[in-house]
């Protein structure tokens, strides 16, 4: 079932939906190697013989599957096959007409467009307001545009990623809480040491930390998900650019 989960996973980015796993088990250790295994995209929480989670929710056997909706309620217990997909979808479509939104979505390096598909440009998104874009190219160079002068579909990817706010008195790529969009690249290790990533650190907000990589392309994660040193980090980059 691991393909069907992950392309809804990629299907639903930017819509009220998220997919969470419990796993109980002994070893955390095992846990671990079945997402990287499965290239699970999405989080999942390890219970243990605790039972702290799949406890409160009486699960009783695995694999259980529970679906809430928007309202907190548990919709359906177990629904599988033919049904489950549909059904899913059917609930984020109620929720978005309730007003629903989700999870906004880091900025990734694409092909922008003008609104008459005779100019493009591959760029990543650092800054927006007031009407206008900056666009960072693969050669560093920031380029200043007119939201209207954009493609319709470039228009709407822009609503649907997290873009840093354009301030008068702010860099691209900064914010209150930002650090220096300048600043170094470094080696960023995941809270497990199995993980890195060659980055500069962009932003700290409501405890999620914003990296650019080297390819232009940004990613936004927990900030208890980097290591002990590199959370340290972090916040001394955040405090420095307040």
């Amino acid at each position: 079932m691991f393909p069907e989960e992950r392309s809804l996973v990629k299907e639903m980015q930017g819509r009220p939906f998220v997919l969470l796993g419990v796993n109980a088990g002994d070893k955390l250790e095992t846990a671990q190697e079945s997402v990287k295994k499965n290239k699970l995209n999405w989080r999942s929480f390890f219970d243990g013989n605790s039972r702290r989670i799949t406890g409160l929710f009486n699960v009783r056997a695995f694999p259980t599957v529970m679906i809430i909706d928007h309202t907190g309620k548990i919709a359906h217990s177990n629904l599988r096959g033919a049904k489950l997909i549909p059904e899913i979808k059917r609930l984020v479509k109620e929720a978005e007409g309730d007003g629903m939104v989700g999870e906004k979505q880091a900025p990734k390096m694409r092909t922008f467009r003008n609104s008459t598909g005779e100019h493009r440009v591959e760029a990543i998104a650092v800054a927006m307001g007031g009407g206008e874009v900056q666009l960072r190219k693969k050669d560093g160079a920031v380029i200043t545009m007119a939201l209207e002068d954009l493609s319709r579909t470039d228009q709407a990817y822009l609503k649907q990623v997290d873009v840093p706010a354009m301030g008068s008195s702010a860099k691209p790529d900064s914010t209150s809480q930002s650090g220096n969009s300048e600043g170094e690249f470094r080696v960023f290790v995941d809270s497990t040491g199995k993980h890195k990533t060659e980055a500069r650190f962009v932003k700290l907000v409501d405890g999620k930390v914003t990296l650019l990589k080297k390819d232009g392309e940004s990613t936004t994660l927990p900030l208890d998900r980097l290591s002990e040193a590199d959370q340290a980090y972090v916040k001394k980059q955040a405090s420095a650019g307040n």
